[in-house]
């Protein structure tokens, strides 16, 4: 089964580990933008570490999700990652540890429902939100298709 649509390629019902591990990634991505109300807005460390994940998952989202999709393997995405980031940022090994870590978590099949159903209730439907997990966006499609091959 291929799932078309507004990323400008198909995408296959089948999801590949590296699918997964970007679906992983954005649940990180949407932690970070969890702050408690009435909290300190993030430092410039903070706010150019989130800037360099969100840099890493455009790319890494529109390359996956392209008509020839290129999935990297872990150890290449890490390279990437953390060569890619502005500074040597605690901040941003932190950050990749807390990947790894939501990775970890993914150990028995509930624990993978449970990864699609967080990235579900993460997605915003309102036209009026403002997301990055807008369910018209670039991250919001990609969440979308891959919980939907996910439950295919």
């Amino acid at each position: 089964m291929a799932v078309g649509g507004g990323l400008g390629g198909s995408f296959s019902g089948r999801l590949t580990p590296h699918q997964v591990s970007l679906c992983s990634l954005l649940v990180v991505y949407m932690d970070l933008g969890d702050r408690e109300p009435g909290t300190l807005p993030p430092t410039d460390e903070e706010q150019a570490a989130e800037r360099h994940l969100f840099e890493v998952l455009f790319r890494e989202v529109r390359a996956s999700s392209s008509a020839q999709p290129r999935h990297k393997a872990l150890s290449d995405l890490k390279r990437d990652f953390l060569q890619s980031a502005p500074t040597s940022s605690s901040l941003d090994s932190t950050l990749w540890k807390a990947f790894v870590k939501q990775l970890q978590t993914i150990d028995s099949p509930d624990e993978l429902f449970n990864l699609f159903a967080t990235l579900e209730g993460s997605i915003a439907r309102d036209p009026l939100e403002a997301s990055p997990m807008h369910s018209t966006g670039l991250f919001g499609q990609f969440a979308r298709r891959c919980i939907l091959a996910f439950k295919a």
